[in-house]
């Protein structure tokens, strides 16, 4: 996880982040954003997380989250990741690497 100069190494990042969002949390279920996502949803508090990827490396691929329920989405690094507002809800892109969306229940 981390180098010979014992920086951390993505993977380190993303364990990281990975304990920081379910920190707490209790798995629910998965969750179905369509046939080209893996999705799983976790409650933590008053909050639920969907841990989301796509099943294949393809660029492009979005989900939507209703106005209403969104919070926020962050890489697997924790980057917050800014999404686009369509017909009243957020698209937000998704691609190999996991993202963590944030929504009110």
């Amino acid at each position: 996880l981390l180098d010979n100069l014992n920086n951390p190494r993505p993977s380190y990042l993303a364990y990281k982040q990975l304990a920081h969002q379910l920190y707490q949390a209790d798995y629910l279920t998965s969750v179905d954003y369509g046939a080209d996502f893996e999705a799983y949803a976790f409650q933590r508090d008053h909050q639920e997380i969907h841990v989301v990827w796509t099943k294949v490396d393809l660029s492009g691929l979005s989900i939507h989250v209703p106005v209403g329920s969104f919070i926020e989405v962050r890489s697997r690094d924790g980057t917050l990741i800014t999404p686009v507002l369509v017909d009243g809800s957020y698209q937000i892109p998704v691609g190999f690497a996991p993202v963590y969306v944030i929504r009110i229940p």
